[in-house]
């Protein structure tokens, strides 16, 4: 199962954001499946988004287009969620 991660540099949060849209558009054309997940994890002073086996199955040629690469497996406990389906139903 493989993991990848883009590290943007504090400045470069709209790049950032725009990658994080444009996976959101993907997953979401894809049936927001429940196992592929964006989260994030701000380090001084850079921040680094991480994708699961999951979100890199659907979205390897957009991730790599970021600047992504393979990585460890996070502990996902300590990173923020970014887009995920958790597979309950909504309480809108």
């Amino acid at each position: 199962m493989t993991w990848m991660s883009a590290t943007f540099a504090a400045s470069e949060g709209r790049r950032q954001g725009l990658l994080q849209i444009a996976f959101t558009k993907i997953w979401m054309a894809k049936g927001a499946p429940v196992n592929a997940i964006m989260y994030a994890k701000k380090y001084a002073p850079e921040n680094r988004c991480f994708f699961s086996p999951g979100a890199v199955a659907i979205a390897r040629p957009l991730l790599i287009s970021f600047g992504a690469g393979e990585c460890t497996a996070p502990d996902v406990r300590e990173l923020t969620t970014l887009v995920n389906n958790s597979g309950r139903p909504s309480s809108d």
